[in-house]
């Protein structure tokens, strides 16, 4: 069996590369960028759409972002391959606008919003439901570990701890909307595939 060759290995990861270095740059911004930066439910309805997108590279300290860019590359090793560079991106922008909105329209509590934690929900479920052909034990695995963690948060809530080690509170309706959005899309691209291979004249 060959070895992928390295610059192989690196364009497999040219889309969370991308999803990393745009939270870090966000990240030596300081409190300033974070505050014109983050989801704010009044600013949004004021008309700063870009919060809907810019929102989620927005992390309460790098203590935060490390544990999510850690997450996000733990999830490309495991489904990264079932889609392109450019599917992926496309996909992660959808999901990070369809998460927003879905707080903004039915959670008018939460006035504010930062974090890559809930599209991280969305890509693992996305990720996992493609990947369910070529790896059906892994792929499956993740789903039903992925639904049992979203059933826990919503009967008892974020995990105890957790909003003192990370220095702010826990949202979990975005990592269910996160999640959602994620299967919605992962669906819907299946959908497509489905229907270009059934358009191909057959040999």
């Amino acid at each position: 069996m060959l070895a992928a060759r390295p610059g192989t290995r690196f364009a497999a990861f040219r889309a969370p590369l991308i999803v990393a270095l745009a939270a870090v740059l966000v990240a030596t911004l300081g409190d300033a960028g974070a505050l014109a930066l983050r989801y704010e439910r009044e600013a949004i309805h004021a008309g700063a759409f870009w919060r809907l997108l810019t929102g989620h590279w927005v992390h309460l300290g790098w203590q935060h972002l490390a544990l999510n860019l850690a997450a996000l590359f733990l999830i490309w090793h495991l489904f990264g391959a079932a889609l392109g560079t450019r599917s992926w991106l496309l996909l992660i922008l959808a999901l990070a606008v369809g998460q927003s909105l879905a707080l903004l329209a039915f959670h008018p509590e939460i006035a504010w919003y930062l974090g890559l934690s809930g599209l991280l929900h969305g890509l693992l479920a996305a990720g996992a439901l493609l990947s369910l052909r070529a790896s059906p034990l892994l792929a499956g695995v993740a789903l039903v570990l992925l639904l049992g963690k979203l059933a826990l948060e919503a009967w008892q809530g974020p995990t105890a701890g957790m909003a003192d080690w990370l220095g702010g509170a826990v949202i979990t309706e975005a990592h269910l909307y996160g999640a959602a959005c994620g299967l919605a899309g992962a669906a819907a691209i299946a959908l497509l595939r489905r229907s270009r291979a059934l358009c191909q004249p057959h040999p």
